[in-house]
């Protein structure tokens, strides 16, 4: 490898490592909707969301989760990775939820959240969670 590929390497890594958690997610959304065929009013006219508004999640203004629902549906994609984390996005079945007693966590990428059997504070670089008196933390690097 020559030194300007290795210094450009570098620098992608430099910038991928310090891009916020919306940052990521919007540069995964822009590339799903490239993989998929869609242009910008293709996907608005899907989702019913602003071409404006989506430009802006691409580019890593925070999205509320019933949008990203919209758009992973529309581009047919569901799983994204932020800060080294894998997660999947989909509907959730109010009634099967409800009936199997479980929680939906809805979570912000910088606070804290109580529910019931867990605790769960968010914040750059760092990840702590707590399940009946447990604390799991993660501290990313």
């Amino acid at each position: 490898m020559c030194a300007g590929h290795r210094n450009t390497n570098l620098l992608l890594l430099y910038v991928i490592a310090y891009m916020t958690a919306a940052q990521q997610l919007g540069s995964q959304i822009k590339m799903a909707r490239l993989a998929a065929g869609l242009s910008l009013r293709k996907l608005a006219s899907l989702t019913q969301i602003p071409t404006t508004t989506i430009e802006g999640y691409e580019s890593g203004t925070s999205i509320p989760a019933e949008k990203l629902v919209r758009i992973a549906d529309s581009v047919n994609h569901y799983v994204f990775r932020v800060d080294g984390y894998r997660f999947s996005v989909s509907r959730a079945d109010e009634q099967a939820l409800k009936a199997a007693g479980a929680e939906q966590l809805n979570l912000d990428f910088s606070a804290e959240y109580h529910y019931s059997k867990a605790t769960v504070k968010i914040s750059p670089g760092r990840i702590a969670v707590t399940f009946d008196g447990t604390r799991l933390t993660s501290e990313l690097a």
